[in-house]
């Protein structure tokens, strides 16, 4: 599970250039500590005490 997933704003880039569909969060300067940052809605995780991919593997693979 997360051991820190701060709720921060994410933009996802619209143009045409070659960062096109990647999201964009900022946690420099005024969010150091990660924070939860007023008004977001979106978690980002940071840091997990299990192992996730092999989990989210076997949640597909069910699926």
């Amino acid at each position: 599970m997360a051991s820190l997933a701060p709720r921060v704003h994410v933009t996802v880039d619209d143009t045409d250039g070659p960062g096109r569909g990647q999201t964009i969060c900022d946690l420099r300067g005024a969010h150091q500590g990660f924070p939860d940052q007023p008004g977001a809605r979106c978690r980002v995780v940071l840091a997990a005490d299990t192992d996730v991919a092999a989990h989210l593997t076997e949640r597909m693979l069910a699926l």
